[in-house]
């Protein structure tokens, strides 16, 4: 099923480092069982049918935002005003 036009490739990436961060937390004291370092992959870019240029795009704009940690109800309504914006 497509997910082009939509943003589920950024919450993807933005729901994973909550989970990394939430992870590292519960083994704080444990540096051997923290993540530490994350490969992902192109998320919906093939079945997905998101262009490649936005996928980078989104992936970019959800790490940028989780390391200023603005909180994902922010994020999405200013990515929607921008949307609507670049509509007219």
């Amino acid at each position: 099923m497509s997910i082009a036009g939509k943003d589920h490739v950024y919450q993807s990436i933005w729901s994973t480092l909550l989970a990394i961060r939430q992870h590292n937390k519960l083994y704080g004291n444990s540096l051997q069982k923290q993540i530490n370092i994350v490969a992902i992959p192109g998320l919906g870019t093939s079945f997905g049918s998101v262009p490649v240029d936005e996928v980078p795009r989104q992936m970019s704009m959800a790490y940028q935002n989780f390391l200023f940690s603005l909180s994902p109800f922010q994020n999405y309504y200013h990515q929607q005003i921008q949307d609507l914006v670049t509509l007219f």
